[in-house]
């Protein structure tokens, strides 16, 4: 089959990857022809049916005289789930990129509707169809060279989301999980008041250079907040474990999380380059263990915070002082490690070692 549709075989696909020889244009669309149909065949399961948001999916297929004559009957024929597959794979290999699919789906215990689930909670949560399509009306009215950065950016937000889904979120259907999250509309409706200063000034400065480029205001405020999703998400599962205001989370998580000075070790961490698959996956890796650190930290200060007549700000400072000691500590070490350190993967495992000692500290003090 390899040869018959021109694909390299595996040494020679080595050898190419050693030369620097990308995959030509018609490997690519014969390579995504076989996932969306691979990806069909695994999604055309009876489970599919079973998440009303998944099997709406074909809705898309018809136009709106054919869904409003025959409604529900549509999504009761025998073809349904088939008809929804095929639009959901579709969505999955544009969306999410060819080359991503197979690290999302060798996650352990991620299956492909699995993955499209995912995908459906986080397109309607964050409105990536809306955002999308604002892009696309957008051709010949901004600098070509500009648009396409911005898409990348939106793919990568929701392969981001997407994972941190798999990962932190239930096995419930779309529905059900889209409520649970509902609460993310509200960070993302208020972003100035929900991020500490070094975020905020990222933020700013995102938005202004998008709306100085020629994007509407508003949607230069929306784009500029994706990059702020995966941790308005922990802020979210933090609030419902917690069972407590989503505002009171956000003040803590983002008050720690300044106090700890993460938000330019995540920035420099983000920007580092990667020159292959394995560093771009331990790059996701130090990522991941410093955001747990924050979720584990912020979680403890929110189980033993203070009672719902005292002041939050006031409970924290004296929290903070009570652990002045650690602090002081970790503190003198981020002053040692000056930004052009920042270079390489190392100095930011040693980083994440330290950070997990200081929470230990700060949590048994």
């Amino acid at each position: 089959r390899r040869k018959r549709e021109g694909i390299p075989d595996p040494r020679n696909w080595q050898l190419r990857e050693h030369n620097g020889q990308p995959l030509t244009r018609p490997e690519l669309a014969v390579l995504l022809a076989y996932s969306r149909n691979w990806l069909k065949s695994a999604l055309a399961v009876p489970a599919l049916a079973a998440d009303t948001l998944l099997l709406a999916e074909l809705d898309g297929a018809f136009p709106p005289s054919c869904r409003e004559r025959f409604g529900e009957s549509l999504r009761g024929h025998p073809l349904a789930p088939a008809l929804a597959a095929t639009r959901l794979a579709g969505a999955l290999t544009t969306r999410l990129g060819l080359g991503m699919l197979p690290r999302l789906l060798d996650r352990p215990g991620v299956t492909p509707l699995a993955l499209a689930r995912a995908f459906v909670v986080v397109r309607r949560l964050l409105g990536l169809e809306s955002l999308w399509e604002s892009l696309e009306a957008l051709d010949g009215q901004v600098d070509a060279a500009v648009l396409p950065g911005q898409f990348a950016m939106l793919q990568k937000t929701a392969r981001r989301a997407c994972d941190w889904l798999l990962k932190n979120g239930d096995d419930q259907p779309a529905f059900r999980q889209i409520a649970a999250y509902a609460m993310l509309g509200d960070l993302l409706n208020h972003v100035p008041e929900h991020l500490n200063a070094p975020r905020l000034a990222d933020w700013k400065h995102a938005r202004d250079l998008l709306a100085a480029q020629g994007f509407p205001v508003e949607l230069a405020e929306r784009l500029a907040a994706l990059d702020q999703v995966v941790h308005m998400l922990d802020i979210c599962q933090l609030a419902r474990q917690e069972q407590t205001g989503i505002a009171a989370a956000a003040y803590f998580y983002r008050t720690l999380e300044e106090t700890l000075g993460l938000p330019v070790v995540l920035k420099a961490l983000q920007e580092l380059p990667v020159v292959s698959a394995w560093e771009a996956e331990a790059r996701e890796g130090l990522r991941g263990t410093l955001q747990w650190l924050m979720v584990r930290l912020t979680r403890h200060v929110l189980s033993h915070g203070p009672a719902a007549a005292d002041d939050p700000v006031a409970w924290l400072q004296h929290w903070t002082a009570a652990r002045a000691a650690p602090l002081s500590a970790w503190a003198a070490f981020r002053g040692r490690l000056r930004r052009d350190d920042l270079n390489s993967q190392a100095p930011f495992v040693v980083l994440a070692a330290r950070l997990e000692g200081v929470v230990e500290a700060l949590i048994a003090a």
